[in-house]
């Protein structure tokens, strides 16, 4: 069994050391086979040389085995789901990782494919969704729901009762007050204050927040 990291750039390398934790904790053993994590990814001219798992090659061409699963590392919540649509037509499973320093409600529930890394709390009754990304001190507050494909950068607050649509991207530090919706795919700057809520593919940066849409 291999799991793959589609993605082999700084955030590829990030999530290679919180898949290689997530396997570990309660594990037995001390190291991971060396085919347990490989990467893929779409850049031919790749220097493989600096990876820290082996390059399994572009991902049309690598021939997945039944009980192999991936994960995706690109940070743009727009690429994650188109990358999501590939993945499916592969016929791949996503995997689940959540790092053994996050904090993750028992009745929070989590989609395929998430990924929690170190420090993220996730509170009661929240849903994160499939292909998620919650970066480093992210938190999702009570009854939150986080769609699809999202991205929370690191230290990002959504409070209790938001609800983000699929394919949203939330910069560092950015807030968003309680009970606000936001709408697919739209993008919150770093530190920006959100009180509203947001359209569809809309763009809002700043504190008082500037609004304009994605063209």
């Amino acid at each position: 069994m291999t799991t793959y990291i589609w993605g082999s750039g700084g955030l590829g390398h990030e999530i290679y050391w919180y898949l290689r934790d997530d396997l570990l904790a309660g594990s037995d053993v001390a190291e991971l086979h060396p085919d347990r994590i490989a990467f893929i990814d779409d850049d031919p001219d790749l220097d493989s040389a600096c990876l820290p798992a082996q390059f399994a090659g572009l991902p049309g061409q690598v021939t997945f085995e039944a009980d192999d699963d991936l994960v995706i590392a690109i940070g743009d919540a727009g690429e994650r789901a188109d990358i999501a649509k590939r993945v499916k037509d592969l016929g791949l499973p996503f995997r689940t990782i959540v790092h053994p320093s996050a904090w993750v409600a028992p009745n929070a529930t989590i989609g395929a494919g998430a990924i929690i890394t170190p420090l993220v709390f996730v509170a009661a009754n929240s849903i994160i969704g499939s292909n998620v990304l919650l970066n480093t001190h992210a938190n999702v507050g009570h009854d939150a729901i986080v769609g699809d494909n999202s991205v929370l950068s690191p230290h990002a607050v959504i409070n209790g009762n938001v609800e983000l649509g699929e394919a949203v991207f939330m910069g560092t530090s950015a807030t968003i007050t309680p009970s606000v919706k936001v709408g697919d795919r739209c993008i919150i700057g770093a530190s920006s204050l959100i009180r509203k809520d947001l359209a569809r593919e809309t763009f809002a940066v700043g504190n008082p927040v500037r609004i304009s849409p994605i063209k």
